[in-house]
C-alpha cells in the first residue's frame, strides 16, 4: 500500500469549503468535529481530533464524514437552498 488517498480527503475538503462540518465517523468519538491539519504534504492522517489539552487523535479521510450545518447528511443538505 502506497498510502495514497483515493479522494476521500479531497472530497471532505471540498465539502468543508462548501459549508459542511467534518466529523469523526469512528467510535467512541463519532460525531465530534475534526480539523484538517496535515503534518506534511501527503499526510495519510491529516484530520485532527482534539480530545483535551495536548491530547489528540489523527484520522484519514475514510474515518471521517461531512455533515450539513444542522447535523444532517451533507449529501442531502447540499441539495437544499
Amino acid at each position: 500500500m502506497t498510502g495514497r488517498s483515493t479522494g476521500y480527503t479531497a472530497e471532505l475538503r471540498k465539502a468543508k469549503d462548501e459549508g459542511a462540518k467534518i466529523v469523526c465517523a469512528m467510535q467512541p468519538y463519532e460525531g465530534r468535529e475534526v480539523d484538517y491539519v496535515p503534518r506534511r504534504a501527503g499526510d495519510p492522517q491529516p484530520w485532527l481530533l482534539r480530545v483535551g489539552p495536548g491530547d489528540f487523535y489523527r484520522y484519514n479521510g475514510r474515518e471521517c464524514r461531512a455533515e450539513g450545518p444542522s447535523g444532517g447528511p451533507w449529501r442531502i443538505a447540499r441539495l437544499l437552498p
